[in-house]
């Protein structure tokens, strides 16, 4: 048997070969090295006889730090927007990206100054990029001008030819307060080719009052459906009066995307018809329509939940589960929901099921661990994505963040962002 002093150097090896393979680990993620860093990391695990959170929370952050990086834009805008979604734990990586160059950094400045709360003014060498070539960069020129409060700029900007840069435009003179923004934002609501722009206007009008009561009635039968589908909450914040006169004769006897739009919009104004609307469309003999009533329901948990509740055994799965989930944290329905939840986990739709399970999760019920832990590994994208939003509730106090590791290679880069992200949140509890 090995004496005291040997042991102790023995020990002392083992742990400084730990160590070593640690710092191996975050040298890869350095260097970018993702995957390379995931195997040292499984290295250093089964060395250790454990997982580290914070070491495995330094790869998430290395992989969200590659995709806002990344030289497509798509990936890059998903980066960033990840990075965003972390509060103040995406900080660091926010700073040290914004030491790159370019458009990289640009972004990185535009999302620090977004997480001090826009407060203060932008960088002025930002300004610079009013004239850039690239859409993107010019967009990003707009919250230099809304940092410094620059309406004339911003008025500007929202002729720009590419509709990315407008819609930029548009969303910092909705935040801003900007006097000068009503008329400009109301003959793009009526006039601007691009649908998305349109629609970004009509949001906007949502904060402007009654006046814009005309034009968000004119949105209402807009060619582009995004458009169609946003006026009607902006018609009842801007004008209240005047919504259940222009909405009502939406609610026709065949429920359809638009009318139930029109129906969620004034029953969040406590409309008892839009109220009674959306109940009735919950038995509608469409799926799309069970399905979207379902969801503009959640605003009656409250004051209707009786009548919510004998739709617990409804026969299609998306409504039952959607009612479940609104009623299980009332007391006097609890059992019933639960009920419903776990009949709904054992399904063999893997979508119903993992969404059931995140319901129970949510609540403190035991035997989900293993049903969501295979569930990370389905063969739908969307199964995967759902089963990583349930782990936190699943892992409970314990933060085991390891399961997720495989998912940051993910081959559907939505799923290895959104695996990042939880696993940082983990970590950090």
């Amino acid at each position: 048997m090995a004496s005291w002093p040997a042991r102790g150097l023995l020990l002392l090896l083992g742990l400084s070969g730990c160590a070593s393979l640690g710092g191996e680990v975050r040298r890869a993620v350095r260097q970018g090295d993702v995957p390379g860093a995931l195997e040292r990391y499984r290295a250093w695990r089964q060395e250790r006889g454990e997982g580290d959170p914070d070491v495995l929370a330094e790869v998430a952050l290395g992989l969200l730090a590659n995709a806002a990086a990344s030289a497509e834009a798509p990936r890059r805008a998903s980066g960033f927007s990840a990075l965003r979604s972390l509060g103040v734990r995406g900080r660091d990586t926010l700073e040290a990206l914004s030491e790159r160059r370019g458009v990289v950094a640009e972004r990185a400045l535009v999302a620090l100054w977004e997480l001090d709360g826009r407060s203060g003014a932008l960088p002025a060498r930002l300004g610079r990029l009013l004239s850039a070539e690239e859409p993107e960069r010019r967009a990003l020129g707009a919250a230099w001008l809304g940092s410094r409060r620059d309406s004339a700029g911003l008025l500007r900007l929202v002729e720009d030819p590419d509709e990315t840069v407008r819609s930029a435009a548009v969303r910092e003179l909705s935040r801003g307060g900007h006097s000068a923004a009503r008329d400009a934002l109301l003959a793009l609501a009526r006039r601007d080719p691009s649908a998305s722009v349109r629609a970004a206007a009509v949001v906007a009008l949502g904060g402007l009052g009654p006046e814009a009561g005309p034009a968000l009635t004119e949105a209402l039968s807009d060619p582009d459906r995004l458009v169609r589908m946003m006026a009607p909450a902006s018609l009842a914040a801007a004008a209240p009066s005047e919504a259940e006169a222009v909405l009502g004769p939406f609610l026709t006897p065949e429920p359809g995307e638009l009318s139930l739009e029109a129906a969620r919009a004034l029953a969040s104004r406590h409309v008892a018809r839009a109220e009674d609307y959306l109940l009735a469309s919950l038995s509608s003999p469409r799926a799309g329509v069970r399905a979207q009533a379902a969801v503009a329901v959640s605003m009656l948990a409250r004051d209707r939940a009786r009548e919510l509740a004998r739709h617990l055994e409804h026969p299609d799965p998306e409504v039952s589960l959607r009612i479940a989930a609104l009623l299980v944290r009332r007391p006097e329905l609890r059992a019933g929901a639960l009920s419903t939840l776990r009949g709904l986990a054992a399904r063999p739709d893997g979508f119903v099921a993992i969404r059931a399970l995140a319901a129970l999760a949510a609540e403190g019920q035991e035997h989900t661990l293993e049903p969501v832990t295979e569930a990370l590994g389905a063969r739908e994208a969307a199964v995967r994505r759902l089963a990583v939003l349930a782990w936190p509730d699943v892992t409970g106090p314990s933060g085991d963040v390891d399961p997720l590791a495989p998912l940051l290679l993910d081959p559907d880069p939505s799923v290895a962002l959104l695996a990042a992200v939880e696993i940082v949140l983990i970590a950090a509890r």
